[in-house]
């Protein structure tokens, strides 16, 4: 019969392990283990220390960091163009959205032009005066900055820390 060399737990929620056994042979099965290896499973968890699967796992600090800003970069994007609601209607989120409707604020006003249609997120037009055009832009704009200072004060974190264990620990 083959003997558990080691068992390391694949995910942090420990749904499955991978179990090496003194032949080198692998398995990876569900955790809780049932079935032909749950008594050795068992036996083999009482009495040694379990490895836990870690993606950084032979990174460089350098590596670590790299991963960890391009994670927190898709985090930003994605949540830096989440729609915006003003006055009970969402918008479309995001620095473009907010230039765009300030631009077009700006040129109905040079046009001599008191009002206009924008657009909400299910491209239902809404007319607006240039003052609300200029207020929904503002608040799209304050809603990126906010989502903009996090990330980059994420970056400055990561850039900081002297280990992976601090990278790591840096999340969105």
């Amino acid at each position: 019969m083959r003997t558990i060399a080691a068992i390391v737990f694949l995910s942090a929620d420990e749904k499955h392990v991978e179990i090496t056994f003194d032949d080198n042979a692998v398995a990876v099965v569900p955790y809780p283990v049932t079935g032909q290896y749950a008594a050795h499973v068992d036996s083999w968890l009482t009495s040694n220390a379990i490895a836990v699967y870690s993606p950084w796992a032979n990174m460089t600090l350098e590596q670590a960091q790299s991963k960890q800003l391009l994670e927190i970069k898709k985090q930003f994007t994605a949540e830096s163009i989440q729609p915006v609601a003003v006055a009970g209607v969402s918008y479309n989120g995001g620095v473009n959205s907010a230039m765009l409707l300030n631009g077009k604020a700006d040129t109905l006003i040079h046009l001599a032009v008191a009002s206009g249609d924008i657009h909400d997120i299910n491209n239902a037009p809404h007319a607006l005066s240039t003052t609300q055009i200029k207020d929904v832009a503002a608040a799209i704009s304050v809603a990126y900055e906010l989502v903009f200072d996090k990330y980059q004060l994420k970056k400055t974190q990561i850039a900081n820390c002297t280990d992976i264990a601090c990278v790591s620990s840096i999340t969105w």
